[in-house]
């Protein structure tokens, strides 16, 4: 195929003052040294032109080739997206949340959340929020707590005493003194040299300090003699005492963690948290690594999600299923005494 080019492409290059004039006596230059020779025949060329011509052939040729590759970049608008098809066996993965329809009870626990957002405190109730005190003095009131319980009469028991712990068939404290109980394994936990606050879970935590936590609770309740109920309440002890270590730790990150990495050396030089010095350096070089702090958003998602929280209050449920059964027990025996007086 013959192609064309324009003569004003062809003066964009560098030529010599000949090839200049060549290119000005033709109006268009067919890419096709023949036809450039039977150009020159019709036209008044010499022979000394024509040998030109041959040279001139060559740079058309390389300057055609360069001009070619050279191509315009389109204009896009910033306002619409290009989205090109894509046909496939499998269809594309989308986001189908919004198409969902999702259960009764998930619409209202998301509305209740988006309502309890939207709702703001009346002023005429939002002015008793900010008082002042007795001296006028414009700081806002300290809201004073009792602080975490110490249970001081069970660590001062001399060592011939020992407390009875009332236990359910499946060898967990019930009764009045279950409480009691879990609250001392929390003081126990709270210990710093009896579970240091160093180690980043329960399972890390060494079996010595277990162990030593297990002694210092069969010197003050009395543990049964059974294999399987020592085991069994030995089990239910560590457990309560692991899951008081990590409520504590989480205390403790609530009360002096601030976030933002600058403020690592902030945070370490706090003296009032009851803690070791080294043992509080390495919590909280743990708190501003990477993964700690990509864990932690991950665990405030998951619990901005759960709005009706099922608890059992300060007693485990053992204590209430006892409560309740000794309750069924109590109606049973009335409703049965009302029986016989009736047959009477």
């Amino acid at each position: 195929m013959k192609t064309l080019i324009d003569l004003s492409d062809i003066k964009k290059g560098d030529w010599t003052a000949q090839e200049s004039s060549l290119l000005e006596r033709l109006h268009l230059v067919y890419y096709c040294f023949d036809d450039i020779v039977r150009l020159a025949n019709i036209t008044p060329f010499t022979v000394n032109e024509i040998e030109a011509l041959r040279e001139l052939y060559k740079k058309l040729s390389q300057f055609y080739v360069a001009t070619s590759k050279k191509k315009t970049e389109k204009v896009l608008n910033p306002l619409f997206e290009k989205r090109p098809k894509q046909f496939g066996v499998l269809p594309l993965k989308r986001d189908l949340t919004r198409f969902v329809k999702w259960p009764k009870t998930v619409q209202l626990q998301r509305k209740k959340r988006i309502l309890k957002q939207r709702l703001k405190v009346p002023p005429a109730l939002n002015q008793f929020t900010k008082t002042l005190n007795k001296n006028l003095d414009v700081q806002a009131a300290v809201h004073v707590t009792r602080g975490p319980s110490k249970y001081l009469d069970i660590w001062d028991l001399p060592d011939e005493e020992e407390i009875e712990l009332p236990l359910n068939s499946m060898h967990q404290p019930v009764d009045d003194g279950a409480r009691t109980f879990t609250g001392f394994l929390g003081t126990i936990a709270r210990k710093p040299h009896m579970c240091p606050i160093r180690f980043l879970n329960w399972k890390a935590m060494p079996e010595e300090f277990k162990e030593e936590c297990w002694r210092l609770v069969k010197r003050k309740y009395s543990v049964p003699a059974d294999p399987v109920a020592y085991a069994a309440l030995k089990t239910f002890t560590l457990q309560k005492i692991g899951k008081a270590w990590r409520d504590h730790k989480s205390r403790l990150k609530k009360q002096h963690y601030i976030p933002d990495s600058r403020n690592k050396a902030r945070v370490k030089n706090k003296d009032n948290t009851g803690c070791i010095k080294q043992d509080w350096e390495i919590l909280v070089d743990h708190w501003y690594t990477d993964d700690a702090v990509i864990e932690s958003e991950k665990n405030k998602a998951r619990r901005s999600k759960q709005d009706d929280l099922h608890t059992a209050s300060s007693c485990a449920f053992a204590v209430h299923a006892a409560k309740k059964s000794v309750q069924y027990y109590i109606q049973y025996y009335i409703l049965v005494k009302m029986d016989l007086q009736l047959i009477l």
